[in-house]
Order: C-alpha cells, then sequence, then structure tokens
C-alpha cells in the first residue's frame, strides 16, 4: 500500500509539474520550453540530493561558495522550505531529521540538526576545524559521524551535542576523512584514505578504533552488512567483495566501460550504482552480475544521486540548478525538465515547426512547435564540465543539420534527426560556426579567443582570420584574413568578437579587436569591421567597434551594434556592403551589446533589456521606435531568434527555459 501511495504520489507531481508549464504564462508568451520547477535559481549546480521519505526530496546547491537547501514536496511539485546556508551534510536513513553545515563567527564550523517536517532546529554541533568534509548519520539516528580537515573523525550524540568518539587519522593516510559509507546497523563505518582514494578504513564506533584496511576506493556496505563493495585500484573499472568484518577479500567483478569514480547502494539492496566521471550512469543487478540499465548523463559523485525509498526513483542533480527525476528501470525521466542550464543558441526550422536549441549543459535539443514537446535531445560534447559550454550553433538551411561550437571542444556538425556528430579535424581549439550559406553548402568560423595563441610582446603585423568551411567534405574553402599593419606597441592579443555570412552568399563580415593583456574588452586599443567579398577575398574595412553583426535580407547592408558605456545606449550602426559607408545610426536604451535578432524581412530587431537583461524589446528597424516589450524570464537573456514566417519570436535565457512569443501585427 505504501508503495502505491508514494507511486501515486509522483504521478500526481508529474502531472501538476506539467500543468504548470501551461498557466501563467507571462503576457505575450504563448510556451514554455522547459520548467522552473525543481530548480535552484541563481545557483549553477546541485551538488547533493536525499529522499526523506516517499514524498519529499531535499537538495542543496552551490554558486561561489554560497548555497541554498530546498526541501521539496513531491506531489505539489514546489518548495516547502528553503534554508541559505553551505551545504547539506547528511539526511537521517527515517528522513526525519537533517544536518546542514554553516560557518561559524570563528574558525569552526557549525553544524545544524534540523527537524525536516517542521523546519526547527533541534541541535548545534561546532566542528574545531576550518573546513568539515564528510557527514552521516548512524542507522537509527542517535549518532552523526563527522570528517573534518583537521585529521579528526568525530561521533557525536544527538541528544547531548557532545563527541562520543574521536578517531584521529594520519596525515599521510588521509586527505578527506568522514564517512563514506554507515553499516545498516550503524556500528561500523567506512573513510577513505590518501588524495588519490585508493585505501578503506573500516572504523568500529563503540572501540573507537580502525579494524582494517582495504586496498580499495568509494566502498559501500551490503544490505546486510555483510560485506563491503569497492572499486578496485588497479584497474578502476572493476569490484572487490570484501568481508565486513574481517577485511577478507570474497571475490572480485570485473565490470569494464568507463573508470568507476563511486558506488550507490538502492535501498532494497538488490542493484549497484556504478556512477563515472564523464561516462554514463550504469546500474548492476547483484544477483546475476550483469549491467541491467545505463542512463546517458555523467555524474562522478554519488551524492548526486538519490533513491526513493522503494527504490524505483532516482533524483539526480548536477550543473544548472536543476533536478531530475527518473524510473531508472524504463529509463525514462518522469518529468523531462528541458536544458539544465543557460540556453546560448536558437533557430528555427524553415517550416516553423520545430526550434533547435543548444546550451551551456552541452546539449542540442529539437522541440516541436505548437506542442511544445522536446523531440530529441542529442548531447554534443563531454558533459558535466561548466568549461565545455556550446555557445555558438549555426542551423542549416533545410533544419536537418547544425554546426556547434563550444569553449574548448572542437568543430562539430550534428545531425538533427539521428544525432550522429562530424568532427572537423582542421578547426581550432574554441572555434564558433557563425552563419551557413542559403544554399546549405558552405559555412563559417572564427576562433573567439585568437589571442590565447599568441605570445606576450609579438611584434610581427597581426592577422585575424575567418574560415569558409565545404559543409559536405568538411574540408576548408578559404580564409578570409585581416593583416593589422601597424599594431599598438603594447598590444598582446586580438580576437574576432562575431561573424556574418551574407544571405546572397557574395560577402563575409567579421568584428574584430586588438587589446593588452589584462585590458578590458570595452577598451581595445584598435578595432574595426572587415567584409571580404567571398569568391575573391578582397576585403572592405570599417573603423567601427561592434560585438554583433547581422547582414539584412537584401545582402547590400551589414548591421553592427556596440555599447556605448558612457552613454549606457546600444549603437546599432547600418553600412553599405559595397562600399563600407555608413548609411545610419539608431541608439537605443539597452544594456545588451549581444543576443540581436533581426526579422526575416529585416523589417525589425530584438534586444534584451531592462537593468538584469531579462526583458525583450522590439524595434522597428526604419525608425527605431520599440513596437514590442515583453517581460518573463527569470535571468538574463542569452539567446534570441525569429521564426521563418515572422509570427514567432524564440528567447533562451540563464534561467535554463526557453519562452514562444506571438508577433501580432509586425509584418
Amino acid at each position: 500500500m505504501a508503495t502505491i501511495k508514494l507511486w501515486t504520489g509522483l504521478m500526481l507531481a508529474v502531472l501538476a509539474a506539467e500543468s504548470a508549464l501551461a498557466t501563467g504564462m507571462p503576457p505575450g508568451a504563448r510556451l514554455r520550453l522547459g520548467t522552473l520547477n525543481f530548480r535552484h535559481h541563481d545557483y549553477n549546480r546541485v551538488y547533493r540530493v536525499a529522499f526523506a521519505g516517499g514524498n519529499t526530496l531535499i537538495t542543496c546547491s552551490s554558486n561561489g561558495g554560497t548555497g541554498a537547501i530546498i526541501v521539496w514536496d513531491l506531489v505539489a511539485g514546489k518548495e516547502r522550505r528553503r534554508y541559505k546556508v553551505d551545504q547539506l551534510e547528511a539526511v537521517s536513513r527515517d528522513g526525519k531529521m537533517m544536518a546542514i553545515g554553516r560557518y561559524g563567527p570563528e574558525r569552526g564550523r557549525d553544524i545544524i540538526v534540523v527537524d525536516v517536517s517542521s523546519g526547527k532546529q533541534l541541535r548545534r554541533l561546532h566542528v574545531p576545524a576550518a573546513q568539515l568534509r564528510r557527514a552521516d548519520f548512524s542507522a537509527d539516528g542517535a549518532t552523526l559521524v563527522t570528517g573534518s580537515d583537521d585529521r579528526m573523525i568525530r561521533a557525536w550524540a544527538i541528544a547531548t551535542g557532545k563527541v562520543v568518539r574521536q578517531f584521529p587519522t594520519s596525515e599521510d593516510d588521509a586527505c578527506d576523512p568522514g564517512p563514506v559509507a554507515m553499516s545498516p546497523n550503524g556500528k561500523t563505518f567506512l573513510s577513505e584514505g590518501t588524495r588519490l582514494s585508493t585505501t578503506l578504513y573500516g572504523w568500529d564506533i563503540a572501540a573507537g578504533k580502525s579494524t582494517h584496511q582495504l586496498k580499495a576506493s568509494s566502498g559501500v556496505y551490503s544490505k546486510d552488512g555483510d560485506s563491503v563493495i569497492a572499486v578496485a585500484n588497479a584497474n578502476w573499472n572493476g569490484l572487490i567483495f570484501w568481508d565486513a568484518a574481517t577485511g577478507k577479500e570474497q571475490k572480485r567483478l570485473k565490470v569494464g566501460g568507463p573508470s568507476i569514480s563511486a558506488l550507490r547502494l538502492t535501498p532494497d539492496g538488490t542493484t549497484l550504482v556504478l556512477a563515472s566521471s564523464g561516462g554514463p550512469i550504469r546500474f548492476l543487478d547483484l544477483a546475476t552480475e550483469k549491467v541491467i540499465q545505463t542512463l546517458p548523463w555523467s555524474y562522478e559523485y554519488s551524492d548526486r544521486l538519490a533513491f526513493s525509498p522503494d527504490s524505483r526513483t532516482l533524483a539526480t542533480g548536477g550543473w544548472g540548478g536543476a533536478v531530475r527525476l527518473w524510473d531508472w528501470r524504463a529509463g525514462k525521466e518522469l518529468l523531462p525538465i528541458g536544458h539544465e542550464a543557460a540556453v546560448f543558441a536558437l533557430a528555427f526550422s524553415p517550416d516553423s515547426k520545430r526550434l533547435i536549441s543548444a546550451g551551456a549543459d552541452n546539449s542540442v535539443r529539437v522541440w516541436g512547435l505548437p506542442s511544445g514537446k522536446q523531440l530529441h535531445r542529442w548531447d554534443c560534447f563531454r558533459p558535466g564540465l561548466h568549461t565545455h559550454d556550446i555557445e555558438s550553433m549555426a542551423v542549416f538551411p533545410d533544419g536537418k543539420s547544425a554546426a556547434l561550437g563550444n569553449t574548448v571542444g572542437n568543430l562539430r556538425v550534428l545531425d538533427l534527426n539521428t544525432g550522429s556528430q562530424r568532427s572537423f579535424k582542421d578547426a581550432q581549439i574554441g572555434i564558433h560556426p557563425a552563419a551557413v550559406s542559403r544554399d546549405g553548402k558552405r559555412f563559417i568560423t572564427f576562433p573567439r579567443d585568437q589571442h590565447r595563441l599568441e605570445p606576450l610582446g609579438l611584434k610581427r603585423a597581426d592577422m585575424l582570420t575567418c574560415t569558409l568551411w565545404d559543409a559536405a567534405g568538411g574540408t576548408k574553402v578559404r580564409a578570409f584574413t585581416h593583416t593589422v599593419k601597424n599594431p599598438p606597441r603594447f598590444f598582446s592579443g586580438s580576437r574576432i568578437t562575431d561573424a556574418a555570412f551574407a544571405p546572397d552568399g557574395k560577402s563575409v563580415a567579421a568584428a574584430w579587436e586588438i587589446y593588452f593583456r589584462g585590458h578590458s574588452y570595452h577598451e581595445p586599443l584598435a578595432y574595426g569591421i572587415s567584409i571580404w567579398d567571398a569568391d575573391t577575398g578582397k576585403e572592405t574595412r570599417i573603423e567601427a567597434l561592434a560585438t554583433t553583426l547581422a547582414f539584412l535580407d537584401d545582402g547590400k547592408t551589414l548591421a553592427s551594434v556596440a555599447f556605448d558605456q558612457d552613454a549606457a545606449e546600444s549603437v546599432i550602426r547600418f553600412w553599405d556592403v559595397a562600399t563600407g559607408k555608413e548609411r545610419r545610426t539608431l541608439r537605443l536604451p539597452s544594456q545588451a551589446d549581444r543576443f540581436f535578432a533581426f526579422s526575416p524581412n529585416g523589417k525589425f530587431f530584438a534586444s534584451p533589456v531592462g537593468p538584469d537583461g531579462n526583458a525583450i524589446g522590439v524595434w522597428q528597424t526604419a525608425t527605431g521606435n520599440e513596437v514590442r516589450r515583453f517581460d518573463g524570464h527569470r535571468d538574463s537573456v542569452c539567446s534570441l531568434a525569429f521564426s521563418p514566417d515572422g509570427r514567432m519570436l524564440a528567447s533562451g535565457s540563464a534561467d535554463t527555459t526557453i519562452l514562444i512569443w506571438e508577433i501580432l501585427g509586425l509584418r
């Protein structure tokens, strides 16, 4: 009966969350892609998740040393309580208590034991160390075991708040001491040793001493507590089973596949979860010793995984402040939440029936319109690493492929129907696709931070290069180069801020800057815009600062955008492509000099506006008059795209969601 109630509760949570997507739309918005439920906004990762009973989930996130703990009601799909603290240390087995960490007023850390149901403080413990490393409750909830950077493991009596046992560890043998696994009977626990975590220590709480050492890492107790299962140090993709009482090896099991970084056992004790750095989550059935399920998301630490008491539902946390709920046996998400991090690129398919999005979670997603259903998700670069954000995307005119670039990865072309990916061997690190020709045969790229490749004090003339690629063959067609004949005396680097391909395919443009190392990007020593003839490579130079470029639909006009810091305005200039002469200028009260988007006919353009950049303004290109204002994102807008028919505007945000706005009366 309890299992039925739990599963019913989770289904209600899904329905409640899904219904929330269809309601509460901001004025002018017709669809939200991705959900705002089960999110830690303003925090960049969820690093701890734990169930507290069947209908309560506790999650903890952090950003730059600050954190938030949220107690979620899974039935309602809403927050029940929030704590702004450093971290979640542990949740008791019965889900009634949690230990949360706060830095004390002096050296040391306070651990506060809280009643989960009422939110009341039960006990405050003070650890006399600079930083707490690990903590866990005993099975009966009477004891909290902590490890800290003073190399001391302590067992605390919750009833009195006093230390009842201390376990000194050697500086040579232990790096992050503390419990990594508690035995089912609560009498013993495991801790890891050495900086490479190649030794497991078994500890007896009553005796106050170490019982044995195991040459392995990341161990867990079996359901009955008779065995310890750990990762073998020899190959990191095998397991060792030890006798928990004697430390005698029982058997070895070779799993294969990616290296195992952490283990977790399901509450029913039947399945072992294998977490991998940069690899999938695997589920090993202990009876058959076979992998029975794989989830294609990377989680290096077991703290980011939690199972419901009936072992049926898996909760995961990661980058972007998102929490996911899974029916792991079926390999399905109970609530597909969309992107886990900021949405940096958007594009519509030619028929406006699909939207393609890419973001800092390294995924590309294809959405059906007007249903809003996620049709595909493709992970294009190694997941889980914040430095590998997808920053740019150029979708081919037929809507079947997209060129992608991220902060450190090579250029790739993704098939949006099959997910197959093709790398371009000659592309430089950090390359960014800018635009595709209308016939889909060619596209251009540029390195955003070319200065990284250049030594300080370079005396030769600086060269900035855009590259034209053959899409089918994956080869370079031509390099468009701007040479600075008289570089500033103290320059040390250069960058291309944006590039564009004319709709008629006859011109390529790039905005560039040269600056001294450590110099502000807003105050380059030299800057300009280069327009090249795509066939001959002949260059037309314009002396103007720009961070965003866009050709208008006729291919004869180039728009450039730059931010005027003194006036706090965005300056939009329109240039004659043939002559390089300025036609006119618009000044707008916009805080953004990136993420501008022009409508297909060039008559309108959109930009983020407002103090936080989370609103969107739409202006008439001819007059500079603002004709629409949309407000609905919880964080800054990072990407904009008009549909080919000009009837919709899509906006992607750092709040991880996409809003579809209906553009009425603008033609």
